[in-house]
């Protein structure tokens, strides 16, 4: 599948700090994308894949743009790849695993006591799960996996000068679930 998008925001409310709070009116963002997917399924495996790139709209809301790269938004990858597989490893047991890549982002990070428009790198999140269908009566499964398996640290990026640096996503984690699913 294939989807190009094409987004224009007229009069976007934006929001600023600049030792407080503000809310301003300003006349355009935008940007201009593109996204491929594919899926492919056998017996016992399920695939998924996706990738996505955009560029922003020249005109741009000031608060919104990045100094050292006109191409992109603040807190925004220009590229996103996401593949997620699933292998039957039997009738109630599956492996699962995820990998989302994000290209560089630009946030604002205090530099010599000042907040300042920096890159930050590029970000990779590998998960893996281990499932086990119907344990002891229908309805109860379990997984057992590791997520983030590279230890990458994902930030929260704010697409503007919030006053704050970028907020720590999770580490590495160690994962057991026991879930009951019923019909209503």
């Amino acid at each position: 599948m294939l989807l190009i998008s094409l987004v224009a925001i007229f009069d976007p409310i934006v929001y600023d700090y600049n030792g407080q709070d503000e809310y301003l009116n300003q006349r355009l963002t935008g940007s201009k994308g593109i996204e491929a997917s594919f899926r492919w399924r056998h017996r016992i495996i399920k695939f998924n894949s996706s990738y996505s790139f955009y560029v922003r709209d020249p005109v741009t809301v000031p608060e919104y743009a990045v100094p050292q790269d006109a191409s992109v938004h603040l807190g925004l990858p220009a590229h996103k790849i996401a593949v997620d597989a699933a292998i039957s490893l039997g009738s109630d047991m599956h492996l699962l695993s995820s990998c989302a890549y994000f290209s560089r982002r630009y946030g604002y990070v205090f530099q010599s006591g000042e907040m300042a428009v920096s890159p930050l790198p590029s970000v990779v999140l590998l998960n893996i799960l281990l499932e086990r269908k119907n344990i002891f009566t229908a309805h109860l499964d379990a997984q057992v996996g590791v997520m983030n398996i590279l230890n990458d640290n994902y930030l929260f990026v704010q697409p503007y000068n919030g006053g704050h640096t970028p907020l720590p996503g999770a580490s590495r984690e160690l994962v057991a679930r026991l879930s009951y699913s019923m019909s209503l």
